[in-house]
């Protein structure tokens, strides 16, 4: 009786451990990849779209209208894996596994600053309100270049360059 209670207690024991250290990381991507797609379509409007890309992710409206947002998620836990799905107002869809890690976020928060400095110098009377610091990292500028292309097709171009590549 109890050799069988210890063989039952191994045995749900390895049951955990297989699905923690084997298919959770194997099934990760793809679970994340198929709920990023689902939030980010069932989103039906503008402000949708920019709930949808959840605290991790960003919403970048583009010049011309369109936009592009990214939905990101990334997991510590045993093993880092990352995933940011960007789909656009002109149905594009793009995908990176590159660990972007609070990226995202912390340049939703820079903008913001960045958008009131603007503003405060527009009321002081300033007129060239380019408030941009050599100090910022590489992807923020990456991703003014999306904020600032002319077009869609301009800032697909510069999501290629943070590494995102189409969706298959």
């Amino acid at each position: 009786m109890l050799k069988s209670l210890l063989l039952i207690l191994l045995g749900i024991i390895g049951v955990v451990l297989l699905k923690m250290f084997v298919v959770e990381p194997m099934t990760w991507h793809w679970r994340v990849r198929r709920e990023s797609i689902a939030t980010l379509t069932a989103a039906k409007t503008t402000n949708g779209v920019q709930n949808a890309v959840g605290r991790l992710g960003v919403f970048i409206p583009i010049r011309d209208g369109s936009w592009i947002a990214i939905r990101y998620r990334d997991t510590h836990a045993f093993t880092v894996a990352s995933l940011a799905v960007a789909h656009d107002s002109g149905g594009g869809w793009y995908e990176s596994d590159h660990h972007f890690c609070g990226a995202f976020a912390s340049y939703r928060q820079d903008r913001r600053r960045m958008d009131e400095i603007r503003s405060e110098l527009v009321k002081l009377g300033e007129v060239e309100t380019n408030v941009i610091t050599s100090a910022r990292p590489d992807i923020f500028l990456t991703l003014d270049a999306i904020a600032s292309a002319d077009s869609l097709e301009d800032a697909r171009a510069q999501l290629l360059k943070l590494g995102f590549e189409p969706l298959k």
